[in-house]
């Protein structure tokens, strides 16, 4: 579950998994919507800035094969606020991270649920 505690976070989440037919593999998704003059940090933030987004996916019969990757590229500063001098990569716009998923068998036509949490 993506969103849970507080409802006046500002950013909405959402993640989706999808399979591909006749196969053990598939793609999960995980989509952030800032609100309006808000951002959050990219998956690649470099250390010595501020902590890079994280997102983990958590079921009983997959694993995530590779990393995250958003279908935009991030904005990048060197000059924001109490980090000036260090490369800071953030998203304004929604971002929808992607990553490829393997299960360990094939999935039936009501798939096993996938439990995924974003820190950032």
């Amino acid at each position: 579950p993506l969103g849970g505690g507080s409802s006046q976070l500002p950013c909405q989440f959402s993640a989706s998994y999808e399979i591909e037919k006749g196969s053990q593999r598939g793609t999960i998704r995980v989509t952030a919507t800032p609100d309006d003059g808000y951002h959050i940090f990219s998956v690649t933030q470099p250390k010595g800035g501020p902590l890079k987004t994280l997102i983990k996916a958590k079921g009983n019969s997959f694993k995530i094969v590779g990393d995250f990757e958003a279908d935009s590229q991030p904005h990048v500063s060197e000059n924001e606020e109490g980090f000036e001098g260090i490369r800071v990569e953030s998203h304004q716009n929604p971002v929808t991270w992607t990553a490829l998923i393997e299960f360990s068998e094939p999935q039936s036509e009501s798939p096993d649920s996938i439990s995924v949490s974003l820190t950032g």
